[in-house]
């Protein structure tokens, strides 16, 4: 899909195309992934797995964004929750008693899915495919794990030990730049 997409010219986000007269165009366009709700289980199950979704994206949130690709021009498109409404409840977003609309990381306003849209766009096959499984990932860990297990979980546990997603973090950071915390410790769900 990739070459098809070069071959008719489209210009990723990686890119600077020149409008003439010295004005460059830098595309912002973001690759929102929608994950089934059913895929957590019932309701309930839902509701938990959104407000530790949630939970993870705010905790590990600097991490999060170097992952993305996204500058912060690009975040009022797929903010963090903390960095918009200051201190709010992820139990109560993820519940839905309290909406602030869909510009955020993690999208709770549709009915069926949950949309990730923090990560940037992409014709890189390589960071595309470590983008899906990094999303993956924390699909899994979220659907597995504890509220308070994922409390204890670096950025780096989270990465876990997927090739695909190793090699691209390491174009992304060194290891001894990685840093954790938007301190969201009282956010941690009950579940």
């Amino acid at each position: 899909m990739a070459d098809i997409l070069k071959s008719h010219k489209y210009v990723s986000h990686n890119s600077r195309k020149d409008m003439g007269g010295g004005e460059v165009v830098r595309g912002t366009c973001g690759l929102h992934i929608h994950l089934d709700r059913q895929y957590f289980g019932g309701y309930h199950e839902q509701e938990a797995a959104s407000a530790k979704l949630l939970y993870l994206f705010e905790k590990h949130w600097g991490n999060m964004v170097k992952f993305s690709r996204r500058t912060s021009s690009g975040l009022h498109w797929c903010d963090s929750y903390k960095a918009q409404v200051g201190r709010c409840s992820l139990v109560k977003i993820a519940k839905k008693q309290e909406n602030y609309g869909r510009y955020f990381a993690v999208n709770l306003t549709n009915t069926n899915t949950i949309e990730i849209r923090l990560w940037r766009g992409t014709l890189n096959m390589q960071t595309f495919i470590a983008t899906l499984k990094f999303t993956a990932r924390l699909c899994e860990l979220v659907k597995a794990k504890m509220a308070a297990e994922l409390a204890k979980m670096s950025f780096e546990d989270l990465l876990g030990d997927d090739p695909d997603i190793r090699a691209y973090w390491a174009t992304r950071t060194t290891p001894d730049a990685v840093y954790e915390s938007n301190d969201t410790q009282e956010l941690i769900p009950n579940t």
